[in-house]
């Protein structure tokens, strides 16, 4: 979150921009939207018993 001074505060850290910009923590934007895959099951057959 920002302060009213425009300080970014990070749990424990206090960041203050020297130049004028907007704040980047971590990675960047990620270009493409994420895929989501909904899981996929495999049914078998049951294996018959043999009987002797």
């Amino acid at each position: 979150w920002e302060d009213t001074n425009g300080d970014l505060i990070v749990t424990g850290y206090v960041y203050t921009e020297i130049e004028p910009r907007r704040w980047v923590i971590g990675d960047g934007t990620p270009q493409s939207e994420p895929v989501l895959r909904p899981l996929q099951t495999v049914q078998h057959e049951p294996k018959s018993e043999t009987t002797k």
